[in-house]
């Protein structure tokens, strides 16, 4: 139907797309599992010690409270202590 150099063209032309996508496609996934697997590595740490600093800052407030009072609390986080 169509003469055979448009066809061997066209033939090329989708091969080489393909071939093109499929690298594409697996570069990308190789990059995402890095970048996933970085970060994770990189970050958690970092929350996870936010959070028991906060869990930390918590339980001194609570002391704070049990010892003194609850107003020693709320006064000593304002700055009028006296």
């Amino acid at each position: 139907m169509f003469p055979e150099t448009i066809r061997n063209t066209l033939g090329t032309i989708n091969s080489t797309l393909l071939n093109t996508s499929k690298l594409a496609y697996d570069k990308g996934r190789s990059a995402a599992w890095w970048i996933t697997s970085s970060m994770c590595v990189l970050v958690f740490p970092i929350l996870i010690q936010k959070e028991l600093l906060q869990i930390a800052e918590q339980i001194s407030h609570e002391q704070r409270s049990i010892l003194l009072g609850p107003q020693a609390a709320t006064s000593a986080l304002s700055g009028s202590a006296f």
